[in-house]
């Protein structure tokens, strides 16, 4: 796992649940970034904070598609969510592109699922 820098804090916790969820965080305490992985799935609303209301009209969206179930891929004003995996195993990661400091390749520090 990528270590901290000058350019970001990291911080990993274990849920409850046993999913470990890492944030990645801007010098001044901004999360930017979300990676998490383990056998349920995180409470999106306590992960996500002020992005769950585009996170769920998003999925919505994808529901009324006729998408159900499957891998997650949210790509909305700046907002990624992408969340896979099945009952006992699950990872995904989420950032916001507008507070990814200039120094961070946010997908090699979420070492993306793409």
């Amino acid at each position: 796992m990528p270590g901290s820098n000058s350019s970001y804090t990291v911080q990993t916790v274990t849920l409850a649940n046993k999913t470990t969820v890492t944030e990645f965080a801007t010098p001044a305490g901004k999360v930017f970034a979300l990676r998490w992985s383990g056998p349920a799935l995180p409470d999106y609303g306590l992960i996500l904070g002020a992005s769950i209301d585009r996170f769920q009209q998003q999925v919505r969206v994808l529901r009324a598609a006729g998408r159900r179930g499957g891998p997650v891929d949210i790509r909305d004003q700046g907002l990624v969510v992408v969340s896979t995996g099945h009952a006992g195993s699950y990872q995904g990661y989420a950032y916001l592109e507008s507070l990814v400091p200039a120094t961070v390749d946010v997908a090699k520090l979420l070492n993306a699922m793409e």
